[in-house]
């Protein structure tokens, strides 16, 4: 290596750097061209907001709706057996 050559590491960075450049470009002027016309960009900048503040907001509202469930085929289970019906594999 000479003193004023840039060495192996380096060149290594610049390639990763220019790739890092042109796949950003890339990918932003296919996203361009496939732009949707029903989202406003106001729209958007609300949701990256509330992605912001709660990441796993869709995941925290499925967790729930899956609570829900569970819950009213808790209560059906319970009403099922408070009601002196058998359940099926009962062997009463």
């Amino acid at each position: 290596m000479t003193s004023n050559g840039i060495s192996p590491l380096g060149w290594v960075l610049i390639i990763l750097l220019i790739l890092t450049v042109v796949s950003l470009n890339i990918s932003l002027i296919t996203s361009l061209r496939h732009k949707t016309t029903g989202k406003h960009w106001f729209e958007m900048m609300q949701q990256t907001g509330k992605n912001m503040k709660d990441p796993f907001h869709s995941e925290n509202e499925q967790m729930q709706e899956l609570a829900k469930r569970v819950n009213h085929l808790k209560q059906t289970k319970d009403l099922t057996e408070n009601n002196g019906k058998e359940i099926a594999g009962d062997q009463k």
